[in-house]
């Protein structure tokens, strides 16, 4: 007896996988792409229905010629019954006239927001997060590849002119995906990281500090992009973006405005993977003082750890640790520097000298 196999999918699985493959149709498929694609359509009509549904919004129906034996999408039939269209259009538009409680401006709302809403709409909208300790890699429906580090959060969305990201606390790595008519934003605090096709990492862990690193390509610092026109005006007048190519880090306050003498511009090309490394679970440090050091490791635990005494807080530390491995760290400040470790409870620790201790 032959077993009739339906697979199931869940309907945000479905979406994300249309999403994926429309990105990878427009670009062109390959021949394995294009067999795997019918495939996946020729598995359920709800998959073949959202997908079309999709590829208007996204205004690329000419694509899909290409799967026409799988896709069957037909124009015409529009156009054969559009005088039915219209004259239910006008039935419907006489009904609305000779109402005389309805205020028809609720259907043609001109204001900003409507008109937005209409000419780009959200095609693709979700948030991720972090835990404390956790890291996340997430593939984006135009295959732009986003990890984001602990404790973080994002919220991605997408509409049909425009990729916007918002971090709203952490930090983020992203792989942009090149689309020259669709430019990537990442927003944190008040400015705006703009790209086209690059990669780029930013981090927002304190409220008022911006740090962007650029690993490749250029990214466009900007005022914080509050509209899917482009870069918000201030003063009646559009602050100066700034361009921060491969190699360069730049930090910056949040408020501060943009002018280009005050952005110091840092070239770590020798030291970039080290800065990254959180990235493959590592925290690498090349003579930073303790307590700096403490701070980097503290953000991948939940354990506090305190530093009693000034002099401790000086000392220089180099080495490289896993993320989340507060245990060897504090093995190796005990067995090259003297340090001691106090355990006051599960979640809290205190570190000293041990000469200051005797003393």
């Amino acid at each position: 007896m032959k077993d009739n196999i339906v697979p199931i999918f869940s309907d945000s699985q479905m979406k994300d996988e249309a999403s994926s493959w429309l990105a990878k149709l427009d670009r062109g498929l390959t021949h394995d792409e294009e067999i795997s694609l019918k495939d996946w359509l020729s598995q359920s009509e709800a998959r073949r229905d959202y997908f079309v549904k999709l590829a208007k919004q996204w205004d690329v129906l000419s694509v899909l010629s290409q799967l026409s034996a799988v896709v069957p999408y037909n124009k015409q039939k529009t156009n054969h019954n559009f005088r039915y269209y219209m004259m239910a259009a006008s039935v419907f538009f006489l009904l609305i006239l000779n109402m005389p409680s309805l205020d028809i401006n609720r259907f043609f709302d001109t204001n900003e927001t409507a008109s937005t809403s209409v000419v780009d709409p959200t095609l693709f909208s979700r948030t991720y997060e972090t835990a404390v300790g956790e890291k996340s890699t997430i593939n984006l429906p135009d295959l732009s590849v986003l990890t984001l580090n602990t404790d973080s959060i994002v919220e991605v969305k997408y509409t049909q002119k425009n990729r916007f990201l918002l971090l709203k606390k952490g930090e983020l790595f992203i792989d942009v995906a090149h689309n020259k008519q669709r430019e990537l934003v990442v927003s944190a605090g008040e400015k705006s990281f703009v790209a086209v096709g690059t990669a780029f990492n930013v981090s927002y862990l304190e409220k008022s500090k911006l740090e962007l690193i650029v690993t490749e390509g250029e990214v466009v610092i900007a005022e914080k992009v509050t509209t899917s026109d482009g870069i918000r005006k201030a003063d009646n007048e559009v602050l100066e973006p700034i361009g921060v190519v491969a190699g360069e880090k730049v930090v910056l306050k949040s408020n501060d405005k943009l002018l280009v003498g005050t952005i110091q511009k840092v070239n770590i090309e020798d030291t970039i993977d080290s800065s990254l490394s959180w990235r493959v679970g590592k925290l690498v440090f090349k003579g930073e003082t303790l307590d700096k050091v403490i701070a980097e490791v503290s953000r991948y635990s939940n354990i506090q750890i305190d530093l009693v005494g000034e002099d401790i807080r000086k000392i220089k530390i180099g080495g490289r640790f896993r993320t989340g491995d507060v245990d060897g760290l504090l093995n190796i400040l005990s067995e090259q520097f003297d340090i001691e470790t106090s355990r006051v409870n599960n979640s809290r620790i205190k570190l000293y000298l041990a000469t200051k201790k005797a003393a």
